[in-house]
């Protein structure tokens, strides 16, 4: 998609805020949807968030979803393209997410992603780096830069073995099954 002879390759933060959207067709020239910037309402008010929302298809071209770009809408279904790096703070929250199936070129999962969802699976990757502690996992997991995971218990696990052990907190801690 092209505005004035030039590519769209960002959207910014509220472009769309609360524009009630039940679908959007996001543009294969695109690259980043921006974080949020808090609206001063009391609100966050990410770039897509608050709408209606159920169904996402992420194109190839994006590697980066900002914070809060689909909080409270209603998105069931969500498809990552293969060129996605990282999803920020709360993108996804507050949706009707209940299976997410991550990309292998995700490297970074931002805090409180899946918080209001009613997830009952999540696919991740071996190549994660970075997760952020989530409500959906009760805060139990700490992450640093360089690969490993620190738990509170200051009980380190490599990253071959990440996957494994947030399934584990996935399931012990909130009843989710890591496939």
């Amino acid at each position: 998609t092209y505005i004035g002879g030039y590519p769209v390759t960002v959207i910014d933060d509220g472009v769309f805020y609360n524009k009630g959207l039940t679908s959007v067709i996001l543009p294969s020239t695109l690259t980043t949807i921006e974080d949020t910037n808090y609206g001063g309402t009391g609100t966050y008010q990410g770039a897509f968030a608050n709408n209606n929302l159920t169904k996402l298809v992420i194109p190839n071209s994006v590697t980066y979803i900002g914070t809060c770009a689909f909080l409270g809408n209603k998105i069931e279904d969500v498809t990552f393209g293969d060129s996605l790096v990282k999803i920020n703070h709360e993108a996804f929250n507050s949706n009707k997410l209940k299976n997410v199936v991550l990309p292998d070129s995700l490297r970074f999962l931002g805090g409180y992603q899946f918080s209001g969802n009613p997830l009952t699976s999540i696919e991740l990757n071996d190549g994660l780096e970075t997760i952020i502690n989530d409500n959906s996992i009760r805060d139990r997991l700490l992450s640093d830069y360089y690969y490993n995971i620190v738990l509170y218990e200051e009980l380190e696990i490599n990253k071959d073995s990440v996957g494994q052990f947030v399934a584990r907190c996935l399931q012990d801690e909130a009843g989710i099954k890591c496939i």
